[in-house]
Parts: C-alpha cells; sequence; structure tokens
C-alpha cells in the first residue's frame, strides 16, 4: 500500500486547476493487480474512484524499437503489450477517455500534449 499512498500524496500535492504529469496512477496499480490475476484489494478500487484525475489520460503503448529491459523493466515486450492492454482496459472501465501518445521523438510527443492541452484549455502551455 506504499505505492498507493504515494500517489495519493502526489495527486493531493498538485494545486488545484494545474496541469500534472505522472507516470502511473491508481487505476495502473488496479491494472497491475488485473494482469497478475489478483482481485484488486477494495482500498485500491476505492482510491482509484476518489482520486480521479483529469477525464482525458495519455497513454503510451508499447514501442518495440525502443523497448529495453533493465533492473526495473523485466517483463518481456510480449508481456508489457499484455500490461498494456490491461492498463487500456482499467482506465477505460474507470470512463477514462484515452488518449494515445504517437510514436515519435521526445521533441514531437511535446508538441502533440501541448496542442491537445491548448485545444481542451484554451489555455497556453510551456515547458520549463
Amino acid at each position: 500500500m506504499e505505492v498507493l499512498k504515494r500517489r495519493i500524496a502526489f495527486y493531493e500535492s498538485v494545486p488545484e486547476n494545474s496541469v500534472a504529469f505522472a507516470d502511473r496512477g491508481i487505476p495502473d496499480q488496479l491494472a497491475f493487480a488485473r494482469y497478475h490475476g489478483f482481485v484488486a484489494p477494495e482500498v485500491l478500487v476505492q482510491g482509484a474512484l476518489n482520486y480521479r484525475y483529469s477525464p482525458q489520460v495519455f497513454v503510451t503503448p508499447p514501442w518495440p524499437e525502443i523497448f529495453v529491459n533493465d533492473a526495473i523493466r523485466t517483463e518481456t515486450y510480449e508481456e508489457a503489450v499484455r500490461i498494456h492492454q490491461s492498463v487500456i482496459d482499467t482506465y477505460s472501465d474507470l470512463n477514462y477517455q484515452l488518449i494515445e501518445l504517437p510514436l515519435l521523438s521526445v521533441a514531437q510527443r511535446v508538441k502533440f500534449l501541448l496542442q491537445i492541452l491548448q485545444t481542451k484549455s484554451g489555455n497556453s502551455f510551456s515547458i520549463y
């Protein structure tokens, strides 16, 4: 539950009406539990329901050309694809609108993100 506590702390640290990005969110924990065949603990389910992110969530699909195993990412590419599907299913089940990031350079992805954010909010954004 330490991961859940940290994700809630991050959520609560973001000022209202601000934009913040996280590598993983509370629903990802549900997705990982599902992927591994576990019944998600009620505390996770309630966390995902009580700590709602923006209705639109950006997702990054597995990208074979840059996929690398390391000490943290130990799954195979095929496993990563199945985990990604579990993440997609979980966020969809929680009624999030998923926006898939295109498989482009970092600079082009940033441009894509900024365009989406500006279109949805009417505000302009900069990267610092």
